[in-house]
C-alpha cells in the first residue's frame, strides 16, 4: 500500500540532511568503535586512491570522528577481525563485514564474465593462488610475469596485475592490507570466508538499494546516483515491493523539486526539530555520500557541489581538490588543500566564500580548529596559508598553527 508522502520545505530538508548525516553536533569519540558505528549506519563509504590532503574516505570519516587517524581505518579493515572489506558498491567502497554474503552474488556474476580470461590464463591463475597460499599476502609487483594484456580501463596492463584484480573481482582473494596505498592480496578464506548463503538477484538488488539509501539518507526514486558500478534502474513497483510494504522507508516531497524522494523511517526523528544554537565547522570530502546527488544539494543549499579534479586547470573555479565547508546548517564556502611533503605542512591554496557569507570571529576560530585538526590527521607539521587574500584571511593566519 502506497502511503502519502511527507511534504518538506527547503529548510526542513536541509536540516534533515545535516542531522541524518550526524554533522549537527559534536563529533563521535576517537577510535575504532566510532568507525564501527558509522559503517553500521551508512553501510557504504566511497573509496578514492587520490591522496592530496588525505583520501576522500579518510576525510569523510574525519568530518564525523574526533581526532580521526588513518590507523583506525586500517585497524577496522585489516585488523585481526577484518570488520570491513573493500569491494564495488558506489564505485570502490568500504563495506561492513556483514554485507559480504550479499555482495557474493555480484562476485558470482563477475566469475561468469571472467570465465574466458581465466580459461585462457589458467596456469597463471593457479600460480598466483598457489604462491599466495604458500607465501601469504602479495602484491602484483611480487610476480615477475611481465606479459601484457588489455586493461579493463584502457590500453594494456601487466598480466599479473590484471589477474590479481580479476581474482579479487570474483572473491577468490581479498585485500589483506595496504602499504602506502599499495594493495596486498590474500586468500579470501583467510580474511572473510565465503558464507555459503544462496543470495538471489532480488536479495542483492534489495541490499544494494538499501545500502545506497543508508549512505545518502535522502534518495530520489529515479536516477539515484550518476556514478555506480551497479546501476540499479529500480522501478517504483520494486521500491514498493521491497520496502514500502515492510514499513522501512517513507516517501517525501521537497519544496521546489519534482518527483518523490525516500528516507528511512528511522530517520523521521530528524524532521521538525529545532536548530541547535551551537554551530560546528566540517570540511567535507568531495565524494562524501552527503554530496552524491548534486541536484538536491544545489537546490537546498544553493551550492554547486562540483569536484574539479578532472577539469582542465583553466576551467577550475575553486581548485584541484577543494573541500566544501559546512558551518552549522549551511554550506558557506570551500577550500583547496594540499599536503606539502617538502615543507611538511598542510597548504591552504585557496578559500572561496559563498555569496552573502561574511566570516565572523567565531567562525574563523572554528575554521582554524578544523584546519589544524586536518593537518594533524594528514601527519603534517601545521598549516600554511598561501592563498591570495580573502575576507578573514588576516585573522585566520593568526589562528592556525
Amino acid at each position: 500500500m502506497t502511503m502519502k508522502p511527507i511534504e518538506l520545505s527547503k529548510d526542513e530538508t536541509r536540516n534533515f540532511l545535516i542531522r541524518s548525516h550526524l554533522m549537527d553536533g559534536p563529533k563521535l569519540k576517537p577510535g575504532v568503535a566510532s568507525m564501527r558505528k558509522l559503517l553500521k549506519r551508512f553501510q557504504v563509504v566511497q573509496v578514492d586512491s587520490i591522496d592530496v590532503c588525505g583520501t576522500s574516505q579518510e576525510i569523510a570519516l574525519a568530518s564525523r570522528i574526533e581526532n580521526f587517524s588513518p590507523e583506525h581505518l586500517s585497524e577496522f579493515l585489516y585488523g585481526k577481525k577484518h570488520e570491513g572489506f573493500e569491494y564495488w558498491s558506489k564505485c570502490l567502497s568500504i563495506l561492513p563485514r556483514e554485507s559480504k554474503p550479499f555482495y557474493e552474488y555480484r562476485m558470482k556474476v563477475k566469475r561468469v564474465e571472467h570465465k574466458a580470461f581465466f580459461k585462457e590464463h589458467r596456469k597463471t591463475v593457479k600460480h598466483i593462488l598457489d604462491e599466495i597460499k604458500k607465501t601469504g599476502p602479495m602484491t602484483s609487483t611480487d610476480f615477475s610475469d611481465n606479459r601484457r594484456v588489455s586493461s579493463w580501463w584502457m590500453g594494456t596492463d601487466r598480466l599479473a596485475r590484471r589477474m590479481l584484480e580479476c581474482l579479487w573481482d570474483v572473491g577468490d582473494v581479498m585485500i589483506s592490507h595496504r602499504k602506502r596505498r599499495i594493495r596486498y592480496f590474500d586468500l579470501a578464506e583467510r580474511i572473510i570466508p565465503w558464507s555459503g548463503n544462496d543470495v538471489t538477484e532480488s536479495d542483492f538488488r534489495k541490499k544494494m538499494l538499501l545500502d545506497r539509501l543508508n549512505a545518502m539518507r535522502l534518495m530520489r526514486t529515479t536516477k539515484t546516483t550518476s556514478e555506480s558500478w551497479d546501476r540499479l534502474n529500480i522501478s517504483w513497483k520494486e521500491y514498493q515491493n521491497y520496502f514500502l510494504d515492510d514499513g522501512i522507508i517513507q516517501q517525501v516531497t521537497i519544496e521546489g523539486l519534482k518527483g518523490e524522494y525516500l528516507i528511512l523511517k528511522e530517520d523521521k526523528k530528524y524532521l521538525g526539530r529545532g536548530v541547535k544554537s551551537e554551530k560546528y565547522v566540517r570540511l567535507l570530502a568531495p565524494l562524501d555520500s552527503f554530496l552524491w546527488d548534486s541536484k538536491p544539494i544545489r537546490h537546498i543549499f544553493d551550492f554547486e557541489p562540483k569536484f574539479e579534479i578532472y577539469h582542465p586547470p583553466v576551467k577550475r573555479r575553486w581548485g584541484y581538490y577543494s573541500l566544501p565547508i559546512l558551518y552549522g546548517f549551511d554550506l558557506v564556502g570551500r577550500t583547496d588543500l594540499a599536503r606539502d611533503k617538502k615543507k611538511d605542512h598542510l597548504e591552504v591554496k585557496s578559500v572561496h566564500w559563498e555569496k552573502g557569507f561574511k566570516p565572523d570571529d567565531e567562525f574563523l576560530l572554528k575554521f582554524a580548529d578544523a584546519l589544524n585538526d586536518h593537518a594533524r590527521f594528514t601527519i603534517t607539521n601545521g598549516v600554511n596559508i598561501t592563498a591570495q587574500k580573502f575576507p578573514g584571511s588576516g585573522k585566520l593566519k593568526k589562528l592556525v598553527k
